[in-house]
């Protein structure tokens, strides 16, 4: 601002310098750095380095057209899970595969609800969505809603995740790999930012590494993490031969180009 740049930045866009508008336009600057303001404009250092995906992953791979439900184009999808009651949040992701992109058509999140309108939710999408495999974080109380749903939908479409370490290592590693070859889209909210930039590697009490949620940048635990994540993983193992409960024959082989 000292430099003139707020000033030339009015000009070309036709307006005069005033108070009211070098504050409207240094509002908007911050706005797009958002959480990040501090380190990137008043070179703060950030006492949450070394997260697992960083801004420039997260931000390349945002898209206003993630996330909305009416753009789905009739492609096999894959959904993340990420299973809870009443201390987190409850996340189920949608992810549709166009053309090896991973586009989420639907991130429904849920908070203090109870097991049967979870369930229903599921049934929903699986009446919106040709589904063909389901990742489920199995850990807790997880383990009785991967049985549900895998009595409803077959073993072989429904993969229950138990979250050890070495898991959780391959699930975010699938979610790092898409978003550094920019493999998926992701919504552009700062909810959805927050919890994908919170999750950072850690070197355990052994040396081993593990990953954790910084408290500082997400009031969710991570959950949407964790269900994009899930979500990633399934669509990375591949499709099944058949597809899940609900979508017809002649949808198999679309991926083999039949």
């Amino acid at each position: 601002m000292a430099d003139g740049v707020g000033k030339r930045s009015l000009e070309v866009q036709g307006k005069e310098l005033t108070p009211e508008s070098s504050k409207a336009w240094i509002d908007s600057i911050r706005h797009t750095y958002r959480h990040n303001a501090s380190e990137e404009l008043d070179c703060i250092p950030s006492a949450d380095a070394g997260s697992w995906l960083t801004w420039e992953m997260i931000r390349g791979c945002q898209h206003s057209d993630a996330g909305r439900p009416e753009l789905y184009m009739g492609g096999y999808c894959t959904i993340g899970i990420d299973v809870a009651r009443s201390k987190h949040l409850w996340v189920a992701s949608v992810l549709e595969d166009v053309a090896g992109v991973q586009w989420p058509r639907e991130m429904q999140t849920l908070e203090n609800k109870r097991f049967s309108e979870q369930r229903a939710v599921v049934r929903a999408l699986v009446m919106r969505y040709k589904v063909v495999r389901f990742a489920v974080n199995q850990t807790g109380m997880g383990e009785s809603f991967v049985e549900d749903l895998q009595d409803q939908h077959g073993r072989s479409h429904v993969e229950g995740v138990l979250m050890t370490s070495n898991r959780r290592l391959d699930i975010t590693t699938e979610l790092k790999w898409v978003h550094e070859d920019r493999l998926i889209r992701i919504p552009d909210d700062e909810a959805t930012e927050l919890d994908l930039h919170s999750i950072k590697r850690k070197a355990g009490p052994t040396g081993a590494p593990r990953l954790v949620a910084s408290e500082n940048d997400t009031d969710d635990h991570a959950d949407r993490y964790w269900s994009l994540g899930l979500a990633a993983a399934a669509a990375g193992s591949g499709v099944p031969t058949t597809v899940a409960t609900g979508a017809a024959a002649d949808r198999q082989g679309r991926r083999r180009g039949e």
